[in-house]
């Protein structure tokens, strides 16, 4: 198991071309609170679900304190594939029009 920290979150939607989706800041709930927590979906990612005790387990699930290494690294090939497929997406996109 293991903790918020070690997760292997992938934003594959990042990757793709901006015409699929747009950045947001993350809006921060005041005065939020835990309603209910599955400590069997927990398991199925892997995350230890003694991490719902965490004193900052509600800051990080609502925005308030995002983790650092959820923010996708720049990565030299993830560049080129991005370019590859925004360059597919406008031909297709310019094809339709036409």
């Amino acid at each position: 198991m293991k903790t918020l920290q070690q997760l292997n979150f992938d934003n594959s939607y990042e990757r793709l071309p901006n015409i699929f989706y747009s950045e947001h800041e993350t809006e921060r709930l005041a005065n939020s609170h835990l309603v209910h927590f599955n400590p069997h979906v927990a398991e199925r990612i892997e995350l230890d679900p003694a991490q719902v005790k965490r004193p900052d387990f509600i800051d990080i699930m609502t925005g308030r304190q995002p983790l650092p290494h959820f923010r996708e690294t720049e990565n030299p090939c993830l560049e080129l594939l991005r370019e590859v497929i925004t360059s597919t997406a406008r031909l297709i996109a310019k094809w339709m029009k036409s």
